[in-house]
């Protein structure tokens, strides 16, 4: 999906239904890039005192996969219409499955992503891929 996006150069404006989608793609492919580099850092360019960096920012991309609603919901329907919050559903599936394998979060962590602040969330994460 964000790799169609990205080829064709398609415009995300306005005018656009499948923005929220976008964004939410874009964060998991985030995800699935660091979640392995941040598990076996020596594996990867990554360099292991860089672990509480790339947590942030997996944290930051979580709240953007489970927080979407919030950050359009003055548009909700515009950016993300009901008929393509199924695909957000999947990717939220995706991510819980990864979160908890990768990350040590639980059922109850990841309800909370939307309401837990980024840096929380970072330090969840960074707790879970220290254990």
């Amino acid at each position: 999906f964000v790799g169609y996006y990205d080829a064709n150069d398609i415009s995300l404006n306005y005018e656009n239904p499948y923005q929220g989608l976008k964004t939410a793609a874009s964060a998991y492919a985030d995800i699935l890039q660091y979640a392995t580099a941040v598990r076996n850092p020596a594996d990867y360019s990554f360099r292991p005192d860089y672990v509480s960096d790339i947590c942030g920012y997996l944290a930051e991309y979580l709240n953007q996969i489970y927080a979407l609603e919030q950050q359009y919901s003055y548009d909700l329907d515009r950016y993300l219409p009901a008929d393509k919050r199924v695909y957000l559903q999947d990717i939220r599936e995706r991510v819980a499955v990864i979160s908890k394998a990768y990350f040590g979060l639980t059922d109850e962590d990841i309800q909370e992503i939307p309401n837990m602040s980024v840096r929380k969330l970072a330090l969840l994460i960074e707790e879970g891929v220290s254990s």
